[in-house]
């Protein structure tokens, strides 16, 4: 019989890295639909695939569809436990919020242990035609890379156009390369989404000088 994870104690740090407060959902600004608040853990875990949504505080047109899954053969045609067939990702948040046109951000959370190569990103890109869509491998997401130590309590992204302009004028720059970089495969970067061409802004207390604020671009 096919499960999710072999160990149901890592099932529920997975989500709750995705839920808690200043979880994954949190730091992108979603809240997770009032369906999901009770998850049996040990219900679920049976089968092979789960998914949990989130709607945009600000953005109310735009959803989040986390998929949990179990196998990388999960687009093949010949795969046959489709219990949750994530083409159907915009018909399941059509009918849990009753809209239509929603904007979505898919999470792809493989829960075996198996190593993501190009090859598979590739497949999910063509067989899912969206645009924002993520894979992580569920070891990833067993604690919150945010709260760190090391890692700076306030970090914003800043990614529309008027204010990246206002930036450069700030700091008399011509192009925003001259900001230090960030991969977007870093881990922070990819537990926040952050964007190839994005700004995280960082502020940290200084005992000596206060607030310090710097700027990470987000490059491939």
């Amino acid at each position: 019989m096919s499960i999710l994870f072999d160990d149901i104690g890592e099932f529920k740090k997975c989500v709750n890295t995705l839920i808690e407060e200043e979880g994954l959902l949190d730091k992108r600004n979603f809240k997770l639909h009032e369906n999901f608040n009770n998850i049996d853990f040990n219900k679920i875990n049976l089968d092979n695939s789960y998914y949990l949504i989130g709607q945009n505080n600000n953005q109310k047109n735009k959803f989040i569809f986390i998929y949990f899954i179990n196998t990388s053969g999960f687009l093949s045609k010949t795969y046959k436990n489709k219990i949750i067939n994530i083409l159907d990702c915009k018909k399941y948040i059509e009918e849990l919020y009753k809209i239509k046109n929603q904007i979505i951000d898919i999470v792809i959370i493989f829960t075996k242990q198996m190593k993501l190569n190009n090859m598979i990103e590739k497949k999910i890109m063509e067989k899912i035609n969206i645009n924002n869509i993520q894979v992580f491998l569920y070891k990833q997401l067993l604690f919150n890379i945010s709260k760190q130590k090391y890692i700076p309590r306030y970090i914003k992204i800043i990614n529309k156009k008027s204010d990246l302009e206002l930036l450069k004028e700030k700091y008399r720059i011509v192009n925003l390369n001259q900001f230090a970089k960030i991969n977007v495969l870093d881990p922070l970067a990819q537990f926040y989404g952050l964007k190839i061409g994005e700004l995280f802004e960082f502020k940290r207390n200084n005992h000596n000088s206060g607030i310090h604020i710097y700027y990470r671009l987000c490059i491939n």
